[in-house]
């Protein structure tokens, strides 16, 4: 039997997915999973920050139309780091969450894999996050310009939050089935 990355393979079933073995708290990673989707797409879209110069011209901007804004500009390079890392690597993160809570069968090599790469992606998390903080914090302190977050800001950084609590479930959840089969070990945290 093959447990996250060993050598032995055991037959796939539709019983070897951690949502069937979710219990307590864990019962409502599906729920929270897909909030984490809807609060990225909604934090993606909508207006992360709104800059006033002068008192008189204001923009606000999202981290979509960021990104779109740089490639526009020429600044091919900011485009593609906004687009990768505020855009690309939370769906990535997200989807594979999704995919290790309701379809990767826990005993393949693919669930280890999965679960890796979801674990180096939530390492970049709040990378954009501290840029819009940051950005705030120097326009409000030339005085120049007054920068204000926006909610997409807030919808983003709750994305953020609920797959890093779902995927720190999750691994608790496969921990369980690791160290006690489908049934789970003991765990006290339930």
């Amino acid at each position: 039997m093959e447990h996250f990355g060993g050598h032995q393979r055991r037959p796939a079933g539709n019983g070897r997915v951690l949502s069937r073995h979710g219990d307590g708290l864990d019962r409502f990673m599906g729920l929270v999973l897909v909030a984490a989707a809807v609060c990225l797409a909604v934090g993606v879209t909508m207006p992360v920050v709104r800059v006033r110069e002068f008192l008189i011209f204001s923009n606000e901007f999202s981290i979509a139309q960021a990104a779109r804004d740089l490639w526009r500009d020429g600044q091919v390079f900011l485009a593609f780091l906004v687009a990768t890392f505020s855009i690309v690597f939370p769906g990535l993160k997200t989807l594979g969450a999704i995919s290790l809570w309701y379809g990767l069968d826990y005993t393949s090599r693919h669930f280890g894999h999965t679960l890796a790469l979801v674990d180096f992606l939530g390492k970049w998390s709040f990378t954009d996050v501290l840029v819009v903080a940051i950005l705030i914090v120097v326009a409000k302190s030339t005085g120049l310009a007054e920068a204000q977050a926006m909610p997409g800001l807030y919808f983003f950084s709750a994305s953020v939050v609920l797959t890093a609590f779902a995927v720190h479930r999750l691994r608790r959840v496969a921990g369980r089935i690791e160290a006690g089969g489908p049934g789970g070990g003991a765990d006290g945290d339930r």
